[in-house]
């Protein structure tokens, strides 16, 4: 499906369950397509590497990554956004929320489901009540 004109797609990559490339390009082919921007989540960063793709931003309280691992992203020019670990907002909800305000208009969420945290999975199905996402 190509964007529309004047559309920016994003993909959000989440610190869950994501499935390497080949099984992502097989199930659904062009998933990558038109992508102008990549948001990873806190260890999202390290499933996007995986695909290949470098975040444009990482967003998150950075408990996921080691700080190693962070300054390696921002050498390559990955714009970092920390945040305090006391939050309201999930890392997931931040970095979708990031996507919003660079522009998108299209949001593909990848990892959003799977892992270890429960709760994360349950807040990940609630922003699809988030306002911003209207239309």
């Amino acid at each position: 499906m190509a964007p529309l004109r004047g559309a920016m797609r994003a993909l959000v990559v989440a610190d869950g369950e994501v499935p390497g490339r080949v099984e992502l390009d097989a199930a659904w082919p062009g998933w990558d397509d038109g992508i102008g921007l990549v948001v990873a989540a806190d260890g999202g960063a390290a499933r996007a590497e995986a695909l290949g793709l470098l975040p444009d931003l990482l967003v998150g309280d950075l408990d996921s990554l080691p700080a190693e691992r962070v300054d390696a992203l921002r050498a390559r020019g990955v714009e970092v956004r920390a945040v305090p670990t006391e939050k309201d907002e999930s890392d997931t909800e931040l970095a979708l929320l990031a996507a919003l305000e660079r522009g998108a208009t299209d949001v593909t969420i990848l990892g959003a489901f799977g892992g270890a945290r429960l709760d994360h999975a349950l807040a990940n199905v609630g922003l699809l009540a988030l306002p911003g996402l209207g239309g």
